[in-house]
């Protein structure tokens, strides 16, 4: 059998009145479904029958040996407008082992020829096939064309330094504090320059994501006749200036829920998944019922609402702006969508932006080029500011590109730099999911350089800023140990201490437009669960820390330069980190100091005299602490004691907000 050194898809020998004379290395797949006819360099398809399953109808490549290596997939693709297309490689290998080894492609065609393709990385010699799959039911009576198809072996990428966290941090090594050799005290000064106003301060960054899984069982009563009193009582208690609803953004599974399955009356909502694992069920407390609570519990909340780029048409979308911030009186079609959230008691959504999809670049099944994603997100684009002019967007910057050299084999800021070129007029925001220790957060900034650096040479200004849209710490996952068994860290002190430095840094950067903590209750992430013992709701440490932040949050955020030992945010050691803020009376400031066994002797200068008038502190009598159903190990202190501001001991692992006010 031959090697691959250039699998090609070319149609010379057909005649034009049948298909008898076959493609050489293809076999056809139901061509009584199709009039394929030659092309220079390819062919042209009209399919004229769906398939039971988009791949029923197409080609598939014969068996081919593939020795390791590193491989791309190209094809120019035209024809008729909206007409789809999957390209697909896979492995001989025995079940159940994975036959995937890279991005699957899923184009439509569009106004004219474009180019797709994808890389991948072959770690064993074996075989492999490749699908083109036809068969979906929008592809009948229409044309697709396919031309200089390739699929070729490349000289292997360099790979990166530096690797990521997750299905998109695999591998990671977990960099937390070294406690052996450090003394129980370590100095530190400070220099306020009041002056000197980096940026507005505010809540911007102190958002979280609003999903619950299972969510219906975390908002509501027994009864299912409405949300508990206790999610009432614990909402309220949790600082939400900004929400992100995330839950109906969609996926490629079967019965993915849509945010149409889950407004109107009970009796009219439709069965569906919010994970490829769930049992399909009706979503009771659906997107009004949740914009109600949260207004109830926030007045001044607002939102981003994350698009379902895959399942949701044009109209679809424009249907939900309606449905987010119309008043009702004009509705658009027979359906009043803003009806359906009035009568759930909710007014109209404040949303800061449309979050356009949610690492659709990432899937390794069904993963979205950027070419589609593009001519997904300019339709989606002008369908909603049909309804609602002023609306923001927000697409993906690459998900985890620590990884991309690894798992995708190409340059993660093509991405990125191909949607501000094509898009850049029409967005407000790149959205972006780091996650950290994990990679320190002076890794992760070196990402948002590169995307701030490339934002400001292609546009010309730096209007576009980040959206933070997940972030959290990422548990660590050791050899034969199941990951569950480290989840708690994302919540445990440890947790606690690392996402507050995280925070620390975003106020810190001008390029950070917003930002949402991951999530409210999902898996390793949350600010409230059930209990295990006695199903009893509690928060976490995380809602405690924001419940700090929040209570410090001033105008300004003030320069100040912090001279020490594992204070420069360049290096990979931080452990301390300070935001001062601006006040009506003098300033805030929130300190945290991740170590585990050193306080911190700090001293400051400022350009007037400030005495301390209150302080807060958060800690545990562990970094592996945390609050459950049963006890709360997270515990925040406060004194009112009047004290000079030029010194102050920080605890060891501790977070800390100190209240100054100005003598003079």
């Amino acid at each position: 059998m031959a090697i691959i050194t250039s699998l090609k898809l070319s149609a010379a020998l057909i005649p034009f009145e049948s298909v008898e004379g076959g493609i050489p290395g293809w076999i056809i797949l139901r061509a009584d479904t199709m009039t394929i006819s030659p092309v220079k360099d390819g062919v042209s398809i009209t399919v004229t029958a769906a398939g039971r399953a988009f791949n029923e109808i197409g080609f598939t490549s014969v068996r081919t040996s593939i020795p390791k290596g590193t491989y791309r997939i190209t094809a120019v693709i035209a024809g008729d407008a909206g007409a789809r297309l999957f390209i697909g490689p896979r492995l001989f290998v025995p079940a159940p082992a994975k036959d995937t080894f890279g991005p699957d492609i899923w184009e439509t065609v569009g106004d004219g020829p474009k180019t797709v393709s994808g890389q991948y990385t072959v770690n064993e010699d074996g075989a492999c096939r490749i699908i083109i799959g036809l068969g979906m039911k929008e592809n009948v009576g229409k044309r697709i064309s396919i031309t200089e198809f390739r699929f070729e072996p490349l000289t292997a990428p360099k790979q990166e330094v530096k690797a990521g966290a997750g299905t998109e941090y695999d591998n990671i090594i977990i960099t937390n504090i070294d406690v052996g050799s450090k003394p129980p005290m370590l100095p530190v000064t400070i220099t306020i320059d009041e002056p000197r106003m980096l940026r507005t301060a505010g809540r911007r960054n102190l958002g979280f994501v609003l999903l619950a899984l299972p969510h219906d069982d975390l908002f509501m009563n027994t009864e299912r006749t409405g949300m508990s009193d206790e999610m009432k009582k614990t909402l309220a208690a949790i600082p939400a200036s900004l929400c992100r609803i995330a839950h109906y953004a969609g996926s490629y599974h079967a019965n993915s829920m849509g945010w149409k399955q889950a407004v109107g009356p009970l009796a009219d909502r439709t069965p569906g998944k919010f994970d490829a694992w769930d049992k399909a069920s009706v979503n009771h407390f659906g997107p009004a019922e949740l914009i109600s609570a949260m207004q109830s519990a926030h007045p001044d909340v607002r939102f981003i609402w994350t698009v379902n780029m895959r399942n949701d048409s044009a109209d679809d979308a424009a249907d939900l702006a309606e449905f987010l911030t119309s008043g009702g009186s004009r509705p658009r079609g027979i359906v009043n969508w803003a009806k359906y959230r009035i009568d759930a008691g909710a007014s109209p959504a404040n949303i800061v932006c449309y979050e356009l999809g949610n690492e659709e670049e990432w899937k390794s099944s069904n993963r979205m080029s950027v070419s589609d994603y593009i001519d997904r997100s300019k339709k989606i684009i002008a369908a909603i500011r049909r309804v609602d002019p002023n609306a923001k967007f927000s697409p993906h910057a690459a998900t985890a590109p620590w990884g991309y050299g690894r798992f995708k084999g190409e340059d993660w800021r093509d991405w990125h730099r191909t949607l501000l070129r094509e898009m850049g007029n029409d967005i407000s925001y790149l959205a972006f999911h780091p996650y950290y220790y994990g990679y320190p957060t002076s890794v992760i900034e070196t990402y948002f350089d590169v995307i701030r650096d490339d934002i400001r040479a292609i546009t010309g200004g730096d209007r576009i800023k980040l959206y933070i849209s997940e972030h959290g710490l990422w548990p660590a996952q050791k050899d034969g140990q199941k990951w569950q068994t480290t989840w708690y860290t994302t919540h445990a002190l440890m947790g606690c201490l690392a996402t507050a430095q995280f925070i620390n840094r975003l106020y810190a950067r001008d390029d950070i437009g917003i930002a949402t903590y991951h999530c409210l209750s999902g898996g390793p992430w949350g600010l409230v669960y059930r209990g295990k013992g006695n199903d009893a709701l509690y928060t976490t440490g995380i809602a405690d820390m924001l419940r700090v932040w929040d209570s410090a949050v001033g105008m300004k955020v003030l320069a100040a330069d912090v001279r020490g030992e594992h204070a420069d945010p360049k290096k990979d050691d931080i452990s301390f980190t300070l935001t001062a803020m601006s006040t009506d009376t003098g300033m805030n400031m929130l300190i945290v100091n991740r170590e585990e066994t050193t306080a911190r002797d700090a001293a400051f200068t400022f350009s007037g005299t400030y005495d301390i008038i209150r302080s807060v502190t958060l800690t545990a009598p562990s970094v592996h602490s945390c609050n459950d159903e049963r006890e709360k190990r997270i515990t925040v202190t406060e004194s009112t004691a009047i004290r000079d501001a030029r010194t102050y001991l920080v605890p060891a692992k501790s977070i800390v907000a100190l209240f100054l006010k100005k003598k003079y």
